[in-house]
């Protein structure tokens, strides 16, 4: 019957666990949807623009500005230097490899034309000279034609031979057939004739039939000439050009030209139309991001992804940065106020939970500030990443709240204005200092703003944060000041463990403010009844002399369960609270279990569960060290020796006895830390107990002092050393 109780109970409660952990899912996947929606939603602007009713050559209807920073391609100017590029290119020929053998076939004909007409029976000279003008190639004066058809054979071959040396020579220039070079040739012809040794007319002549047979030796290629053209000016790169979100792209009433065609179609604004496939998209790559995320916590900060408040104010943060890039978008300053949203809200999220964390967060963002930016601006995403790792990077612990605020506050205004100036140089765009300078201020009150934030939703979500415990540590809060009053003793001994639990905290790098804090405030329940523990007891009135041990364990016991209520009741940090809870373990009060054994009848037993804290043991690794220095302090009080190998001695029975106890059983501590733990609680203790060399009244004094506290009614308290607990017992009867 009990077994299948069992079984149903346990069925019960895995169907319990099961229901829990679906709806956790259900939960996180609606806010993770949620997310990503309100993201999609702050970017859709980027799929629609509005549209510019712009014709070219006809005046603007209205005044139009620039919905976002965008490069365009500026076609007037463009067009400009590729007409440069054209008009630099030389005309290109080819060459008429027959040029210079048609004109030497010219000089050849000419006097075989010349020759025959010598030949010809009619007597007349001018008769001969219209005969050789009809069949000559070339034209030539009468005067010349005379001379050459009088002159003697002999003499017409040398001026034959002379006018084809003068055109084989010329014909090795370069005579390009659309230049100059032509008429330039033929005038050297002449001029070159009439420095030959020969009679004027013989060199007229010469110098005529010589220029008239010239050709051109290079024809021009137009072909050619224009492909080589328009590949000059394909080599001209377009010239960008950059217009701010905010600028005018034309006033109304401008006549509108390519200028302002070129800016309204880099921006989108004259055939604005929803890409679909960049939608869908965008709504993965949204997706991908938190998702992502939402993994990378889980992966790396599992405590922090097991609660739900977390993930809600992480998806809160987003959401704002996004509302806030949005209805900056458009703006002149928009990049300032990118980076100081994204800088602040990550500043929120590493305070609230842990830098690894914000890192991922920080990413997220850098990538929407590039989705949100013109053009998928990757400059803000290198920018916005940069600057959120080196904020958190340069965070740290400080040991006043202003501190921290001060120093978070001055590194994220550089870091801002540093990786945007940085990025405008990588990326070869214009500076604007004084964008520069608003970056800068961005930063600074966005971190403000990123602490105020987590100021306001600390204490209402329960999120333990540095800036929570400062606040906590401050000696004037009024619990702190009840305890200095009401249980001095008990106050000066928490002071004396928060110490030891911080030094040993900060050996094994846990969070040593947490450990200080809620040992600080580890003992706040004897407040309801402070004359019950020893360290109080200021008259040597012990009231548990007239209670019997189970009621006095009773007692002594209910402070750990008190002090929690009173936490709660204070809305202290759950991990404090825990701690308060924990401090103890499941310790044995020994002292008090063997004076029950030694009243008890002969034969009947005294269970020891009766003698223990209620616990539970510590789980983490701040409650175990501040068990340990809670242990090692009232041990401490009972030393009449403090040298060092007594300290260390006792510090190494008491840790030694909390862990045959199993009270570290489920704290995430291993033995090797536990060394660390022992060697700096022992050297804190040293250190606090070191003493000058008594004067011989001072010894007197101290043995005074020393045999009246023999003679009060406190040898529990040697009864707890010298047992296994090590606990507050000893400073607790």
């Amino acid at each position: 019957m009990g077994a299948g109780n069992n079984s149903a109970l346990g069925t019960e409660a895995r169907n319990h666990a099961t229901k829990v952990h679906g709806s956790q899912r259900l939960r996180r996947g609606a806010l993770g949807a949620l997310t990503v929606g309100v993201l999609y939603l702050a970017l859709w602007a980027r799929l629609l623009p509005e549209e510019a009713p712009l014709v070219p050559g006809q005046p603007s209807p209205r005044t139009i500005f620039a919905p976002r920073s965008a490069f365009f391609n500026d076609t007037v100017k463009t067009e400009e230097l590729r007409e440069q590029a054209r008009r630099s290119v030389a005309d290109k020929y080819k060459v008429d490899p027959s040029a210079s053998e048609v004109a030497l076939e010219v000089v050849q004909d000419a006097f075989a034309v010349l020759r025959q007409a010598q030949r010809l029976e009619t007597p007349s000279t001018a008769e001969r000279v219209k005969w050789v003008q009809r069949r000559l190639d070339i034209r030539l004066p009468e005067e010349s034609l005379e001379v050459l058809i009088e002159a003697q054979p002999g003499t017409l071959s040398r001026l034959q031979a002379t006018a084809v040396n003068l055109v084989e020579a010329l014909m090795r220039r370069q005579i390009r057939d659309n230049t100059d070079d032509l008429a330039t040739a033929r005038r050297e012809a002449q001029e070159q004739a009439a420095r030959l040794d020969m009679s004027p007319d013989y060199q007229r002549a010469v110098g005529l039939i010589a220029a008239a047979a010239l050709r051109p030796n290079l024809l021009y290629d137009a072909v050619a000439t224009q492909t080589a053209r328009e590949a000059a000016a394909a080599a001209v790169k377009p010239v960008r050009g950059y217009i701010r979100a905010g600028e005018p792209v034309v006033y109304e009433g401008q006549i509108v030209g390519q200028h302002h065609l070129d800016i309204a179609q880099a921006l989108g604004l004259t055939q604005p139309r929803v890409d679909y496939s960049q939608a869908v998209a965008l709504l993965a790559l949204l997706t991908l991001l938190v998702v992502g995320w939402g993994v990378f916590v889980m992966q790396f900060a599992p405590s922090y992804y097991a609660q739900d408040k977390y993930l809600f104010v992480a998806a809160a943060l987003a959401v704002v940065a996004a509302v806030v890039f949005r209805a900056a978008h458009g703006a002149a300053w928009f990049e300032a106020a990118a980076l100081g949203t994204a800088t602040a809200t990550t500043i929120a999220v590493c305070i609230l939970t842990v830098p690894l964390v914000a890192v991922g967060f920080g990413g997220v963002l850098s990538v929407v500030v590039g989705l949100m930016a013109a053009g998928s601006d990757a400059r803000l995403v290198v920018a916005t990443l940069l600057a959120t790792v080196a904020t958190i990077g340069a965070m740290g612990r400080g040991f006043q709240r202003t501190t921290i605020i001060a120093r978070t506050a001055l590194v994220a205004a550089l870091a801002d204005a540093v990786f945007l100036l940085l990025g405008n140089q990588v990326y070869g765009l214009l500076t604007s200092w004084p964008l520069i300078g608003q970056t800068a201020a961005a930063g600074f009150l966005g971190a403000l703003a990123g602490v105020g934030v987590v100021l306001v939703i600390q204490r209402p979500l329960g999120i333990t944060t540095d800036i929570w415990l400062l606040e906590l540590g401050n000696p004037n809060e009024p619990i702190l000041r009840r305890l200095l009053t009401e249980a001095p003793g008990t106050y000066q001994a928490s002071l004396m463990v928060a110490t030891l639990a911080e030094a040993a905290a900060e050996a094994l790098g846990a969070n040593a403010l947490l450990a200080r804090v809620a040992a600080t405030y580890h003992d706040i329940g004897k407040l309801r009844r402070p004359g019950f523990f020893i360290e109080n007891q200021f008259r040597g009135e012990n009231p548990h002399e007239k209670l019997s041990p189970q009621v006095s364990a009773m007692i002594l016991a209910a402070h750990a369960r008190e002090g929690v209520e009173m936490a709660r009741q204070l809305k202290l940090p759950p991990e404090v609270i825990a701690i308060i809870g924990q401090h103890h373990g499941t310790s044995v009060m020994s002292y008090f279990h063997e004076r029950a054994k030694a009243q008890a009848k002969p034969g009947e037993e005294v269970p020891e569960s009766l003698f223990r804290y209620p616990g539970p043991k510590p789980q983490t690794k701040e409650a175990a060290l501040v068990l340990l220095a809670d242990a090692v302090e009232a041990a401490a009080r009972t030393l009449e020796s403090y040298s060092p190998e007594v300290v260390r001695e006792m510090v190494e029975r008491v840790v030694q006895s909390k862990i045959d106890d199993g009270q570290l059983s489920e704290a995430p501590i291993t033995l090797a830390e536990l060394e660390k733990v022992k060697d700096q609680l022992a050297q804190t203790l040293i250190s606090a107990f070191h003493r000058r060399i008594p004067y011989p009244e001072q010894i007197e004094r101290e043995m005074a002092e020393r045999l009246q506290q023999r003679r009060a009614p406190l040898e529990h308290r040697g009864a707890t050393s010298s047992g296994n607990n090590h606990g507050r017992q000893g400073r607790s009867a």
